[in-house]
């Protein structure tokens, strides 16, 4: 599990949603877009969602314990994409990358 730190917050995903995330973030605030970030919690985590603003300035910190793999980018613009429509956040958990298939 990786987590992101933002403040005193600490949230935990898995290392290849988080490397997505981070793509995503990372494109956004390069471009000096302020934007909410949010997921669902986990049951042991209380359940609900939880949402941070963001925006440049903020200190981010990306922390893994596993290699990522690749970066999936058809998940990163849909994650970006998804900050833009009705809802207006960037839905960490709407859209975690499946696994990499195994080759023979």
């Amino acid at each position: 599990m990786g987590t992101l730190r933002y403040g005193a917050e600490a949230i935990s995903m898995d290392d290849r949603t988080l490397g997505h995330v981070q793509r995503a973030l990372a494109g956004k605030l390069r471009n000096g877009e302020g934007f909410l970030l949010t997921w669902r919690l986990s049951p042991d985590e209380g359940s609900g969602r939880l949402s941070l603003w963001c925006a440049p300035g903020i200190p981010l910190v990306f922390r893994y314990d596993e290699p990522v793999g690749a970066i999936d980018s058809t998940v990163v613009r849909a994650l970006v994409t998804t900050s833009y429509e009705g809802r207006g956040y960037l839905d960490a958990t709407a859209l975690a990358p499946a696994p990499p298939r195994a080759t023979d």
